[in-house]
């Protein structure tokens, strides 16, 4: 077993067994190694994705970091994987208001400019 000083802190991958002294919870835990399943530690808290445009859509999500309101309501209070799983679902909400925006945005385009494709026929000018 290794021991390491108090505010140290060591994952060693030929150990047995490894004694983990935390500085920030101030007591040690065992960890047995596990080579094929070993895990990064989190010791940084994930932060928020609110950049400051703090306005609701059409579809009750921030413009800005398109979280919905429970998401933004709680979010120092729920827990580091359900923060994970919140950020994961906002850029999936910003993909696709980008993707409805663009498409919107080439209709009028095309529209506007009155290109056609190549099975459309032009519109007769009698």
């Amino acid at each position: 077993m290794i021991k390491l000083k108090r505010g140290h802190c060591c994952l060693l991958e030929n150990a047995a067994q490894v004694v983990f002294v935390s500085p920030f919870e101030g007591y040690a835990t065992d960890m047995t190694e596990q080579k094929s399943q070993s895990q990064q530690l989190e010791f940084f808290e994930i932060p928020s994705p609110c950049i400051g445009v703090c306005e609701s859509g059409p579809r009750g999500f921030c413009k800005g970091c398109y979280r919905s309101r429970d998401e933004r309501l709680y979010w120092l209070k729920v827990d580091d994987a359900t923060k994970r799983k919140i950020i994961s679902a906002c850029a999936r909400r910003k993909k696709a208001v980008l993707t409805r925006a663009r498409k919107q945005q080439q209709k009028e385009l095309g529209e506007s400019i009155g290109q056609f494709t190549l099975f459309d026929d032009p519109p007769s000018s009698e």
